[in-house]
């Protein structure tokens, strides 16, 4: 299911694969403006508009492992190396890789260190291209501007004592002043008075509807669009990172966040032997707080598959591996 450019309108027509998965998709949207997909045994359902709930990725997600990143970069990789981000959402991580990048080694080093991010439905990048990020806050009626400012301040601190830089405010970054909502209707997750959202048989209430819209700072989004590449045309993980590649006789970063539980098992045990076959000693692997979690998935069998591929987790690092 895809949402065109600059408009609200819907299809109906899935990807026949979802991350290599031959599966049937299938999206359903009733007089209720409900809309149900399938991906696999994964069921969600949520109001009209979901495509952006569904791909809406806060930006310095998982901020433990976000903000080591560009001093382990700039350590382990001085001469500078591109940052792939494969199934990369609505682009925020690519944008929260950027931004911190550019606080912890400034903005002329940062451009060593090139993202790609693709994903199967690139339509979504075009708010981060624009340089417009959407916040939500921690809870119903909360200020999510508050709440990244909190989070922020905690990243500050914790850079400065481990790599002596000072990042600067959020608001160097982002402008504090909420872009008005008439402004751009189509980037605004779609919501009821109270959406909810269903995953793995529980409902969830959303806290969209109190979604607010920012704009990066001019010269943030100039370097930005610099250092990033939006992959314009849909990437599935499984063809490039199994069927499409290649052995690599250097080092690469590979982010796979929050999405390896999609895989079916035979994808999932393909993809840990590509990646063990294909990535160079001391290439980094990049996971998320998903991975970690043994209620989706087999965790216990991907990381095993992981370390006979030569993978081992990295010692300080949550969520990041270091091919040996």
């Amino acid at each position: 299911m895809t949402i065109s450019p600059r408009t609200t309108a819907y299809t109906t027509a899935l990807p026949t694969m979802r991350f290599g998965m031959p599966v049937r998709h299938e999206a359903r949207v009733d007089a209720r403006d409900s809309v149900e997909i399938r991906f696999g045994n994964t069921r969600l359902e949520t109001m009209r508009g979901s495509q952006l709930l569904f791909h809406h990725t806060e930006l310095f997600r998982e901020m433990e492992t976000l903000w080591q990143l560009p001093g382990l970069l700039k350590n382990k990789f001085p001469q500078g190396v591109p940052v792939e981000i494969y199934a990369g959402s609505n682009g925020a991580d690519a944008l929260s890789m950027g931004i911190l990048m550019r606080g912890v080694l400034g903005a002329q080093q940062a451009q060593r260190y090139p993202i790609i991010t693709s994903d199967l439905m690139p339509d979504l990048f075009e708010r981060s291209q624009q340089g417009i990020v959407g916040l939500l806050p921690n809870k119903a009626e909360g200020n999510p501007w508050e709440d990244l400012r909190t989070k922020w301040g905690t990243m500050r601190l914790y850079v400065r004592q481990r790599d002596g830089v000072d990042i600067g405010a959020l608001s160097d970054c982002l402008d504090p002043q909420p872009i008005a909502p008439e402004l751009y209707p189509e980037f605004r997750l779609k919501h009821s008075r109270h959406p909810r959202y269903k995953s793995q048989g529980n409902w969830w209430t959303s806290t969209s509807e109190y979604e607010q819209l920012y704009r990066l700072r001019p010269e943030v989004k100039a370097q930005l669009d610099r250092q990033i590449v939006f992959a314009p045309d849909p990437v599935d993980v499984i063809q490039a990172l199994v069927h499409q590649a290649k052995p690599s006789a250097t080092p690469r970063v590979i982010f796979l966040r929050n999405m390896i539980y999609m895989l079916s098992m035979p994808e999932m045990r393909q993809l840990t032997q590509a990646l063990g076959e294909n990535m160079a000693s001391g290439s980094l692997l990049v996971l998320g707080a998903t991975e970690q979690s043994n209620h989706l998935y087999d965790r216990d069998l991907f990381y095993s598959l992981l370390k006979d591929g030569g993978w081992r987790p990295h010692p300080d690092i949550d969520r990041v591996w270091v091919k040996e």
